[in-house]
């Protein structure tokens, strides 16, 4: 669960939550809390707040049953005893990243959203695991998927463009994999993580619209090929072309 809010003076002690909570400070009216700092409050354990002003905050809060899954999947030893270290680096960028990612999220949802926080959300266990836990990973034989699998993956996601699609419903299509294993795989064929073939997909569903259905609106056609809005149509269909639909329309 992601939880944006802004927080009041406040002084509590707990004795410690069900859940981990990774945070982040977007901005603050205390000296003492610096606006960018991260924080990680493993479940269970002891803690403390106490601030003086306000606070605006981004938080990512997960089971350690959650943890414990992820950790099954990319081989580590006894999962059941994950611990996560409460001391992270405080200006930690790639963990910066993914929850400005998780905010923009919170702010405004896109069509497929599900499919990148679920994205999101396995490269954040994979990280914490790799760098916040004193856990190895076992190293096994490289996995290979057959390409009529990812065939299959493939044709789920063009049949699903305004659809919701999770993660683990795309490795359901393609067979007898996990969600985690699926996505290494389905990169290490095509060049794409599942929700990047996703907008790519959409983009060339579009492209192909603008062409042979011209009396249709930007709108209607955002709407048809799976985009929240024009806004993000026109936003993806540049990134990946270089034009705006309407100028692709018209050239």
């Amino acid at each position: 669960m992601a939880e944006w809010e802004r927080i009041g003076p406040i002084a509590v002690t707990s004795k410690g939550y069900p859940e981990h909570r990774l945070s982040l400070i977007l901005g603050s009216s205390d000296a003492m809390v610096r606006s960018g700092q991260l924080t990680l409050s493993p479940a269970f354990t002891p803690a403390s707040y106490r601030w003086s002003g306000e606070i605006e905050v981004i938080s990512l809060v997960f089971t350690p049953d959650w943890l414990c899954q992820i950790g099954t999947e990319i081989g580590i030893k006894q999962p059941n005893h994950l611990e996560l270290r409460g001391s992270i680096e405080p200006r930690d960028e790639f963990l910066t990243g993914l929850l400005r990612a998780f905010q923009k999220e919170v702010v405004k949802p896109e069509i497929g959203s599900r499919l990148l926080i679920d994205s999101l959300s396995q490269a954040l266990a994979v990280y914490l695991i790799r760098r916040y836990t004193d856990r190895q990973l076992t190293t096994g034989q490289p996995l290979i998927i057959p390409k009529w699998r990812i065939r299959r993956a493939q044709d789920f996601i063009r049949e699903n463009l305004n659809n919701g699609i999770s993660l683990k419903e795309i490795a359901d299509a393609a067979g007898d994999v996990s969600p985690y294993h699926f996505s290494r795989l389905f990169k290490q064929a095509t060049g794409f993580s599942p929700y990047q073939f996703l907008i790519e997909c959409r983009v060339l569903a579009a492209q192909q619209l603008l062409r042979a259905k011209r009396e249709l609106s930007l709108g209607e056609i955002a709407f048809r090929c799976g985009f929240a809005d024009q806004s993000s149509f026109t936003r993806c269909f540049r990134q990946r072309t270089g034009l705006t639909p309407k100028q692709y329309r018209d050239g």
